[in-house]
């Protein structure tokens, strides 16, 4: 059954296209791809980036003024900063707000999805703090009129200005709500296989895929 990490594994995410990518600045023996960007023509609010560390691989840190969520598919990364010196594994997460100190690196490698973007105050002031967890361990959603099950990785309140889920399909179910929003969507199909519409067309997608949904399409 396909887990669809939502920004919000058939084969494994894994198997991911596009990983042949980029060096960061902020990071050493890693490839980055560029899977969502705030540049034409998505004009997206966050970037979200596919990335592939090797062996000792490592990332230093936020580009600044970045808020940033780290989703670990597949391996092992060893965080560093004053919050945790925890070894996340896979399914593992960690959100790290804007300016704040961290490094990782990867023992034995790692397969990442990562989403960043520029940190907007919320109008009533206040701001996130770091956050680890393991999907695992986190419980179900209630989702009315819906059957697929659902689990929240941020804490639900303003001072996180993005959601990021993970939503489990068993074989044959799907979402009931057909919408047309405002919002932003990054999704990274973790397993198995689906369909997605998006406007009038329907895609099929499998492991490794991401979905750009920009705002006001039919999905």
């Amino acid at each position: 059954h396909p887990p669809i990490l939502w920004g919000e594994r058939g084969g494994r995410a894994t198997d991911a296209p596009g990983l042949a990518g980029v060096c960061l600045a902020s990071t050493q023996d890693s490839l980055v791809a560029h899977v969502i960007s705030p540049a034409p023509p998505m004009n997206a609010q966050f970037t979200m980036l596919l990335a592939k560390m090797e062996h000792g691989g490592t990332s230093m840190g936020s580009p600044g003024g970045a808020e940033r969520f780290v989703f670990v598919i597949e391996g092992d990364i060893k965080l560093t900063c004053k919050d945790s010196k925890d070894l996340l594994g896979a399914d593992d997460f960690a959100y790290f707000p804007a300016n704040y100190e961290y490094a990782f690196q990867a023992p034995a490698g790692a397969l990442l999805v990562i989403y960043e973007r520029q940190y907007v105050p919320p109008p009533s002031g206040g701001s996130p703090s770091f956050h680890q967890g393991s999907t695992e361990q986190l419980p179900n959603i209630e989702t009315p009129g819906e059957i697929f099950k659902l689990k929240k990785l941020l804490p639900f309140t303003e001072h996180y200005g993005f959601n990021i889920h993970v939503m489990d399909f068993e074989p044959g179910q799907s979402l009931d709500v057909k919408e047309v929003n405002y919002d932003r969507h990054g999704l990274l199909m973790l397993e198995g296989l689906g369909v997605c519409r998006l406007g009038e067309r329907w895609f099929s997608t499998k492991a490794g895929d991401v979905i750009w949904m920009a705002p006001f399409v039919p999905q």
